[in-house]
Formats: structure tokens, sequence, C-alpha cells
């Protein structure tokens, strides 16, 4: 079995972080150094085979899914899934114990291309999933779990975790993109490879890209600009920052125009607000009606 270093890579980041694990607390769990899991992870390098049983050990999955992402392959390299029928609810219970799912409301959707299975990092950008949800018929449901795109044609009460972008209404739970994030508002967190649009987020926002959102409960963190309501713990972004109040540190690549900052500002460029309560630091000219430092 060839080992596919980007799928290996990710699948092991996502499932550290999904057992709330460090990268130092896998490495002492392995005996192994911190920058071996590191290069793991950036796809630098590969563990010694014999470490594979012992890594899937520790997260609960079988070594398929760490060197595929995927947690049951039949020997033509798709699931099984050409058997299951509306109809035939035993067979369709079958199949899911083979494939590995647990017996929960999570709803799961898996996009093929013809009969071939298409993983959560090998999604078609242009591949779209509508659903249309209806006056509460996912009520009971606590997870949607999409491989590639999802367009949600409504509200969800749970989370959503995605491979690629994720469109849909409000979210009660958290969201999780392998892509960008568009969405109302979102109750807990929110975590995208992409750019997040969005109402008010109750919890943080981590995104490789830009970020336009409401009031934000704890912080941002952006590959991109962020333009948002009040943060209520710190800002760190590539680009610019405009933001109404935030409860700690900015952070910038650019400028920063936010009315009242209640701890240090740092700007590669220009820095506009209202009230400083720390330091301010500066690459170009510096705008401030009240600073206490």
């Amino acid at each position: 079995m060839r080992m596919d270093n980007k799928i290996f890579s990710e699948t092991l980041r996502d499932l550290r972080k999904s057992k709330g694990m460090s990268q130092e607390q896998l490495s002492e769990k392995l005996g192994i150094s911190v920058q071996a899991v590191s290069k793991w992870e950036c796809a630098q390098s590969y563990p010694d085979i014999e470490l594979l049983p012992v890594i899937a050990d520790i997260m609960k999955v079988s070594i398929d899914y760490l060197l595929r992402g995927v947690e049951f392959v039949n020997n033509k390299g798709s699931l099984n899934a050409g058997k299951i029928s509306d109809d035939n609810a035993e067979t369709n219970s079958k199949i899911g114990k083979e494939v590995g799912l647990p017996d929960d409301n999570v709803l799961r959707i898996v996009q093929f291309k013809g009969r071939k299975l298409l993983r959560q990092d090998n999604y078609d950008p242009q591949i779209k999933i509508p659903l249309y949800i209806e006056g509460g018929e996912l009520e009971d449901v606590d997870t949607v779990e999409i491989w590639g795109n999802a367009n949600i044609e409504g509200d969800i009460n749970g989370s959503v975790n995605a491979g690629g972008g994720v469109n849909c209404g409000n979210v009660g739970d958290y969201v999780e993109a392998g892509g960008g994030v568009n969405c109302g508002c979102v109750g807990d967190y929110v975590e995208a490879r992409g750019g997040v649009n969005c109402g008010p987020v109750g919890d943080y926002v981590e995104a490789g890209g830009g970020v336009n959102c409401g009031p934000v409960g704890d912080y941002v963190e952006a590959g991109g600009g962020v333009n948002c309501g009040a943060v209520g713990e710190y800002v760190e972004a590539s680009g610019d920052v405009k933001c109404t109040t935030v409860g700690g540190d900015v952070t910038a690549g650019r400028n920063v125009e936010c009315e009242d900052v209640a701890g240090d500002v740092t700007a590669g460029g220009k820095v506009t607000c209202k009230n400083v309560e720390g330091d301010v630091t500066a690459g170009s000219s510096v705008e401030i009606e009240d600073i206490n430092n």
C-alpha cells in the first residue's frame, strides 16, 4: 500500500485536534520528538511503518483510515455503497457497520463520481450537494458530515463538518470546513481553510483566508483581513483589521482600524483607533484619540 503523504498528514492532524491532543502529548505517547510529529503533519516525512499500528490505536481508527482518510475500502478502492437501498434497512445497517460508522444521530453525506469515492481531501469544487431542510426534519440530527462542498438550504441545529466549502443558514453548534464558509449565526466556533463570511459567532473564528462576520465571543485568527464587530479576546490577521471593540490585543500584517482596544496594537501599516489601553506599534502613521500608554 502506497502512503499518500498529504492524506496522512491532514488525517493525523485532524484526529489529534479532535481528541484535544497537542503535538507534544502525541510525541510523548509515541516516544519520539515533537519535531517528528510536526514534520508528519506538514507532509515533510512519514512515520516508520511499525509506528502506524500504535498511532491507529491512540487515535482509535484503523490503519486504513490513517493512510486513506476512509474507514473502510473494498478491494476495488471504493465503499460498498452500491448495495445501499432505501427500502432495505437491514442491509444498510450492515454496510454502516462495515464502514465503521457509529450508531448516532449524525447525517453523513459522501460524494461519489461514478463509482469512485471522492475523499475529504479530493473533492471537486464544482460539485455541490444541496440539502433542503424543511419544518424541523433534522431536529434530532447532531451533526452533518459532508465529503465535498455543502449547500444547505436551511438551518442546522447541531454542527457541520465538510471537506469542501459550506453555504448554509444558522448553525447551532460549530462549522469545520476544508474550504470557505458562508453562513448565518454560529453558536460555537468556525474553523475553515478558506475565508469566512458569517453573522455572530459565539466562540472563535480560525480561517485560512479573510473573515467578515458579526461579533465574536472569543478570538479571531485569519490568513487574510478581518472585518467584524466586537471581539471578546484578541485578533490576529495577515491583512487589514477593522473591528468595533477588541477585549485584548490586535495584531495585523497591514492596517488597523478599530474603536476601542483593551490591549496592544501591532500593525504592519497604519493604525487608526479611538481608544487603546495598551501600546501601539505601527509600520506607518498612528492616529489615536485616546491612548493610555
